[in-house]
């Protein structure tokens, strides 16, 4: 059963709050300019691509909103982490960077496929949400998970990601009491998020958008 709870969630600090929400409207509204039928056969690579160029578009339309001037979408951003420089750097398959006030400051999401039995794992392992919050790209309090859903449906997946979190909080480093609040975009399948401890000090929240791409 997927959670609703009545109240979107607050990230706290006002400018973080702007940051993530205008990132992940960013990607619902670039996420409305493509066709889902389209999508069902792409490999992850392919859909972000598609993603981050209708992203774009949205920026640099006529129409674009008003905080769009201060807005850009990176395409697979390198992140210069642990000493690793060129092409050795980890890169992050969407990074919204937002140029003002300086210093600038960036929402990294990192998207995977969900359309089979292994995707789960997937998404949720090494190369998902754990590089997100076990340093792989760098100390980031905050970070978005992007399912693409490519058989069956966003709400049946998004009750699979829960329900996995909340079957083994320490094989994710789930905070507890674990709740999933929802962010408040306007998307068919609620933004959702989740948190996460990775030592006794710091906390990291992670958001899950599904996107339905069949």
């Amino acid at each position: 059963m997927t959670d609703h709870p009545e109240q979107p969630i607050s990230f706290g600090a006002v400018y973080e709050d702007a940051l993530i929400r205008r990132s992940h409207e960013l990607v619902a509204l670039g996420y409305v300019r493509l066709v889902p039928s389209e999508l069902a056969g792409l490999e992850e690579t392919d859909i972000t691509g598609k993603l981050c160029d209708a992203m774009n578009a949205v920026l640099d339309g006529s129409d674009a909103p008003p905080w769009a001037i201060v807005m850009t979408v990176v395409d697979d951003q390198p992140e210069s982490v642990r000493d690793k420089t060129g092409k050795h750097r980890p890169r992050t398959d969407v990074c919204v960077r937002c140029t003002n006030p300086r210093p600038e400051h960036r929402f990294r999401f990192e998207a995977k496929r969900l359309n089979e039995k292994a995707s789960l794992a997937v998404y949720l392992g090494n190369d998902g949400l754990l590089a997100l919050t076990r340093g792989y790209y760098g100390e980031l309090p905050y970070a978005g998970m992007i399912g693409y859903v490519q058989t069956e449906t966003t709400p049946e997946w998004s009750d699979r990601i829960r329900d996995a979190l909340r079957a083994a909080p320490r094989k994710y480093d789930v905070a507890e009491p674990i709740t999933f609040p929802l962010l408040g975009i306007g998307v068919p399948e609620p933004v959702f998020c989740s948190e996460h401890v990775t030592n006794a000090e710091a906390g990291k929240r992670i958001t899950h958008t599904l996107l339905l791409c069949a």
